[in-house]
């Protein structure tokens, strides 16, 4: 049923009145809206049909024989609450009226002889909001639902990954159940894959990231952009391996729609998550382009989030620099040149001239001192995230480390046999 429809045969509406021709009346007044109507002659037979349909709204008279309909209202409350009740009534005594609203825990009143405008006006709004609250339970459960299916796939992706995660695995399990936690399993599941590559997720999330800052984005704008760089390829999970390996412009027709159609499995992935529908809308527009022919939605420049279209210069620069584009590696300022010649009708022209006037933003690492593992003290506070081995994400930006952390990054040298770059933000004097 329609929840807008103006038909209510989805709605259950009981009349009981011990006079006949008000029923009649009221069946003939409400024929039209198509109520699912029942009728009954007495209190005791309306409790009856109670306990044998589902029934939302009840209409009873007030002075009906062995059972009024203020006792029987009260029955109707202390058994059937969600009922909504309206009461009709020849009272005009107002002590009457307050001893019926307070027993019976009635919704509306209407005296003898009713208007049927207003009668029918009450009913519909009734009617209305049974069927938001129908909808709103229904929405909740397919929430929940959705819920159930990201969890279900956390599950399956994890234990797929945890024999080659497992030296990380208490960093991880110690970590709050929280969007930080999610963006750092998201991003290890990516990178664990043979096929995948997180040095240049990592590289697109840092050139993203500098350019966002320059445009004087907000921090919350910002953080949305790395983090679209580091799942920029997310997508690719879902796709054929050799439709992976090979560079963008040697794949057949059908494998280059496959990849650009990426950005469905990562809609598909995200949609459960509301915390990170920001970063899913800069993911799922990351191939369109500014002159109105890209995919899907072939979106004009002002209709492109800014993040998305920074999110496409990143990206196209290191997979020209990684050789993912064209068969050979090029070199920066190649990658530059491709870039800047679809510079108005794929990028962004200003977003491009840019990046071409400053060099840093295209720089792999982050110009900054770094410390040993030995070096690290408790409450220090890290300025970049710190990546193990195939970009693995160990601990992230901003984290306070304890003496706990510092061990586990000391074990984790020991393991992998290497070393990792530690810088911290300075720490400032009283």
């Amino acid at each position: 049923m329609d929840m807008y429809s103006n038909s209510y045969s989805d709605i259950t509406l009981l009349c009981i009145d011990d006079e006949q021709n008000i029923l009649s009346s009221l069946k003939r007044e409400l024929r039209s809206f198509d109520f699912k109507l029942l009728t009954a002659q007495s209190g005791a037979e309306g409790l009856s049909i109670l306990d044998t349909e589902k029934v939302d709204i009840v209409i009873s008279d007030m002075k009906m024989p062995e059972m009024s309909g203020v006792e029987f209202f009260e029955n109707v409350t202390k058994h059937f609450p969600s009922v909504l009740r309206i009461l009709l009534t020849g009272y005009t005594q107002m002590e009457s009226l307050i001893d019926a609203v307070n027993k019976g825990n009635i919704h509306r009143y209407f005296e003898k002889p009713w208007s049927n405008k207003e009668l029918t006006s009450a009913l519909t709004d009734f009617a209305e909001k049974i069927r938001l609250e129908r909808h709103n339970t229904h929405l909740q459960k397919m929430l929940k639902k959705q819920n159930k299916a990201l969890f279900s796939l956390k599950a399956s992706l994890e234990s797929k990954v945890e024999m080659r995660t497992k030296q990380i695995r208490n960093v991880l399990v110690k970590q709050q159940k929280n969007e930080i936690a999610m963006q750092k399993l998201l991003y290890n599941v990516i990178n664990i894959n043979p096929h995948m590559d997180g040095g240049f997720a990592h590289a697109v999330s840092l050139m993203a990231g500098r350019v966002a800052k320059h445009c004087e984005l907000s921090a919350a704008e910002v953080k949305d952009i790395e983090l679209a760089g580091i799942y920029c390829d997310m997508g690719l999970l879902g796709l054929d391996v050799q439709a992976l390996s090979r560079p963008f412009e040697t794949m057949k027709f059908i494998n280059q729609q496959e990849y650009l159609g990426q950005i469905y499995q990562v809609s598909l992935v995200l949609s459960p998550a509301d915390e990170l529908r920001s970063i899913e809308t800069i993911l799922i527009n990351q191939f369109e382009y500014i002159n109105g022919s890209g995919f899907p939605n072939e979106l004009l420049l002002a209709d492109i989030p800014i993040g998305s279209r920074i999110l496409a210069i990143a990206r196209d620069y290191w997979r020209y620099r990684m050789g993912k584009i064209v068969e050979s590696k090029l070199s920066h300022q190649n990658a530059l040149r491709e870039i800047k010649k679809h510079s108005g009708t794929r990028y962004d022209s200003a977003l491009v001239d840019m990046l071409i006037k400053d060099f840093e933003m295209a720089s792999h690492e982050q110009p900054r001192s770094f410390l040993n593992t030995p070096d690290l003290e408790p409450g220090m506070t890290l300025s970049r995230s710190v990546f193990g081995e195939k970009h693995i994400l160990l601990l992230s930006e901003g984290h306070v480390l304890t003496h706990q952390n510092i061990q586990g990054l000391v074990r984790y040298e020991k393991v992998q046999n290497s070393k990792l770059k530690i810088s911290v933000a300075p720490i400032l004097e009283a």
